[in-house]
């Protein structure tokens, strides 16, 4: 019997960003199931009680998941959504935050406070929309092609202009992997984000056991600098051209501590 259980939502499994990590734990010798959202319901604990399970997918997946075999075992889910609100993580990194200047307004009454280009993204982790730079015009369509309620609370902000951005995934404190969305990229830009990713694992507050923190890098003069755009939950994060093995491995570290308490390691 595996130490070490995955389950994945079977709808994601469909390409790169789950796939690898699926892969990499099978590899390990990791316990793996995907089960689709619609069969959560019906279908029998995938391991047996008491396992140490992590468990990837929507929000909405784990959410339904970890309900129906909450008596069962403790599936980890690596996604405290309250502490992946921007405002709250905002106010922690303070000013590892690239957008530390915004607003929080309602969707109808952002055209009031922005005339041109505006950064926009969700206030809440299950985002309706993903962060982007648009304009006023395209603030409007969110509501009338992809049904954004006017009342839904949005973090805007003047926009700002970064050459690369990383997602760096940090487990227990450490920098286990990192996906930088681009096969190439400079080792200077590389080693700028990284340095603010490990500001962000040292703060005393952490979001997460697990989590991905997404870094990008400006030039706001002739000096290379770096910043936090987001912090997101590990469980339902795309990850690309990483480490899948060490992740797994890592990951799956950081999950067995937990399940056994301590600092005991994988044996």
């Amino acid at each position: 019997m595996a130490l070490i259980n995955w389950v994945f939502q079977e709808e994601l499994l469909d390409g790169d960003a789950f796939e690898g990590l699926w892969r990499a734990a099978r590899f390990l010798g990791h316990g793996t199931e995907a089960i689709s959202r619609g069969a959560i319901e019906h279908v029998e604990a995938p391991f047996p009680k008491g396992s140490c399970v992590i468990t990837m997918g929507s929000h909405l997946f784990l959410t339904e998941f970890n309900f129906r075999f909450r008596t069962y075992y403790h599936p980890w889910f690596f996604g405290r959504l309250e502490n992946f609100r921007y405002p709250v993580y905002a106010d922690h990194l303070n000013e590892l935050i690239f957008y530390n200047e915004y607003k929080i307004l309602p969707l109808r009454e952002v055209a009031d406070h922005f005339s041109e280009l505006v950064f926009i993204r969700p206030i809440e982790t299950n985002k309706s929309f993903d962060g982007h730079i648009t304009t006023i015009e395209g603030v409007m369509l969110l509501n009338r092609m992809y049904s954004v309620p006017l009342d839904e609370l949005v973090i805007c902000a003047h926009p700002k202009k970064f050459r690369r951005s990383f997602r760096f995934v940090i487990a227990d404190r450490d920098i286990v992997a990192c996906s930088a969305f681009s096969r190439t990229v400079a080792p200077d830009e590389y080693v700028c984000a990284r340095e603010v990713a490990k500001a962000v694992a040292s703060l005393d507050w952490q979001p997460d056991i697990v989590f991905c923190c997404d870094v990008v890098t400006y030039r706001p003069s002739y000096m290379l600098e770096s910043k936090v755009l987001e912090l997101n939950p590990f469980s339902s994060a795309d990850l690309f051209f990483t480490d899948s093995v060490a992740l797994a491995h890592a990951v799956g570290q950081a999950a067995w501590k937990g399940h056994v308490g301590g600092d005991a390691a994988l044996p």
